[in-house]
């Protein structure tokens, strides 16, 4: 498996075991696919950067 394949794997997993499937829940889903796809294309873009970035919009989005 590319990287990029578990980690959208992994986010699929953990939005479809969470029962907030609102509005707001399929919108952080579909910024999560795009930051793992991101991560899987550019290798220079730190994680960590992904992870304050979309904590930044999960804050926002509440």
């Amino acid at each position: 498996f590319p990287d990029g394949l578990v980690d959208l794997m992994l986010v699929v997993l953990r939005y479809t075991l969470s029962p907030t499937w609102n509005l707001g829940g399929i919108i952080l889903f579909l910024l999560d696919c795009l930051a793992a796809a991101l991560t899987a294309r550019l290798r220079f873009f730190a994680s960590s950067d992904l992870v304050l970035i979309s904590s930044l919009i999960r804050s926002f989005a509440v």
